[in-house]
């Protein structure tokens, strides 16, 4: 019993550990995704903010001349170049890079960057008009095994106060019910999520792979839903497993307002130090 007890717990954990790996490259690669839409879209545009800007400093007509445009991309050189300068004069390092140096190697790096986005302008002339759709998709797998790790962690929503409520006797019996119970529901929510990603899957299928796709992606909808009946499996498999612990009187949960009342009591005394 002990073995198999020990073979469930390093198999929930190495489960955490995929859940946390895919959840931290699911941020990145929405992160990088959104981002790149935003620098297409502003690079894209030859009458950006900056040049409307300058264009109604000069008090120009309607129409926007190309010594306007000129001006603009000088002056905006000219500020990334004192960011890039700034933060390498201003960088925590043993020895200070000397400011000759900081401005050139700045200008390096300025001249770098506007060449990388004009290269994506150019690479890409339709822009990433899949990038919301498919940062949507990845923030359903990324909250959705969040929730997962959270139950993993013991960081999931539960009444506490009715728990403080009760006698000693009786936790241990309604801890039991209440696991099995938000097992149940979570085994519920396994079978219809399980129907609902079958009938996307479905779709594609008898649309030869052209039809149930999500909008502007290249992604099918079933892959994106694919997340609820997993991270509900999870969630029912790790509820079911501390009813049982709570069942033997092993179980320890995490006490968040005691939690907090440590902390506060941690901050007063360092404050007060």
């Amino acid at each position: 019993m002990r073995s198999v007890t020990a073979f469930l717990t390093r198999l929930d954990r190495a489960v955490y550990r995929a859940e946390r790996s895919l959840v931290v490259a699911g941020l990145v690669v929405m992160s990088a995704v959104v981002f790149l839409d935003v620098l297409h879209r502003t690079a894209a545009d030859p009458d950006g903010l900056l040049v409307r800007l300058v264009h109604r400093a000069w008090g120009g007509g309607d129409a926007i001349a190309d010594s306007t445009r000129t001006v603009a991309l000088l002056l905006g050189f000219a500020f990334w170049w004192l960011v890039f300068a700034f933060a390498l004069r201003s960088r925590k390092a043993d020895r200070p890079i000397p400011a000759g140096r900081a401005l050139a190697v700045a200008a390096g790096i300025t001249l770098a960057a506007y060449a990388g986005v004009r290269a994506i302008v150019a690479l890409f002339p339709n822009g990433f008009i899949w990038s919301q759709p498919f940062a949507l998709v990845l923030l359903l797998w990324v909250g959705f095994l969040g929730a997962s790790m959270c139950t993993y962690e013991d960081k999931h929503l539960r009444v506490e106060a009715a728990e403080r409520a009760l006698p000693e006797a009786a936790r241990r019996p309604v801890a039991v019910v209440r696991y099995l119970g938000t097992a149940a529901f979570c085994a519920f929510l396994v079978v219809a999520s399980w129907k609902y990603m079958v009938f996307h899957f479905e779709e594609w299928v008898a649309t030869e792979h052209r039809g149930g796709m999500f909008l502007g992606t290249e992604v099918p909808r079933w892959v994106g839903f694919l997340v609820l009946p997993i991270a509900f499996f999870v969630m029912a498999a790790r509820f079911a497993g501390r009813a049982v612990q709570a069942a033997r009187g092993t179980l320890r949960t995490r006490d968040a307002v005691a939690d907090l009342v440590a902390g506060r009591k941690a901050s007063a005394g360092g404050g007060g130090a």
